[in-house]
């Protein structure tokens, strides 16, 4: 009896050890774990090949897990690569790049304040990351158009297509509406960002005409 109970305890303590022991030697982060906390070259490369092979799940993980510094690389590199496809100097990079940037921020931003306007209310941060990833489809362009000939140009319209596609399911997934509602929602958006343009234009026209006069 007494043999048994010190052999059992003997048994807890050594289960013990082993569970401490591995909870010391465990990771804290799995070996394919995609969240920011993890190295960002790693996060951005597995990320960018779920959104062009797994997207529904990488959109669904990049809305809980946003990193808007990788949606922005997205964002540098197919402008950095439609300067190149264009065969422009290595000096206009920074200035497509500059304009990319400016006009992802724009349409995410209108495209929050439309979602707000309409009783609905998303994270920046989240729109930001998931438009950046949805445009991954983009960096095909260049090898569509350099088959040549008539594929060329089915290639690349298929890419385009692709683009919209993407586009579209990132942002309802990241607005959580249904993917058919969200296009008449994205038009909106344009629009109403060159409705402000034009007003700003207009606006910015009758002051220099009260200055001039």
């Amino acid at each position: 009896m007494g043999v048994a109970f010190l052999g059992f305890t003997q048994d807890i303590s050594m289960d013990e050890a082993e569970n401490s022991l591995a909870a010391l030697t465990t990771p804290t982060l799995e070996p394919f774990d995609r969240s920011p906390r993890s190295r960002l070259v790693d996060y951005f490369l597995e990320n960018v090949y779920g959104s062009l092979f797994a997207p529904q799940a990488t959109f669904t993980y990049l809305r809980s897990n946003p990193s808007v510094i990788a949606g922005g690389l997205v964002v540098v590199l197919v402008n950095a690569l439609e300067v190149l496809r264009l065969g422009q100097q290595a000096w206009n990079i920074p200035l497509s790049v500059s304009i990319g940037l400016v006009g992802w921020s724009i349409f995410a931003g209108l495209l929050r304040l439309l979602t707000q306007v309409l009783g609905r209310t998303i994270s920046l941060q989240v729109l930001l990351t998931l438009i950046g990833f949805g445009s991954t489809p983009w960096l095909f362009i260049a090898p569509a158009l350099s088959v040549g000939g008539a594929w060329s140009r089915l290639l690349a319209i298929a890419v385009m297509g692709w683009f919209v596609v993407w586009q579209v399911w990132a942002t309802s997934i990241a607005l959580e509406v249904n993917r058919w509602r969200l296009l008449l929602l994205v038009p909106l958006t344009i629009f109403g960002g060159f409705v402000a343009l034009l007003w700003a234009w207009n606006v910015f026209k009758l002051l220099f005409s009260i200055a001039n006069s």
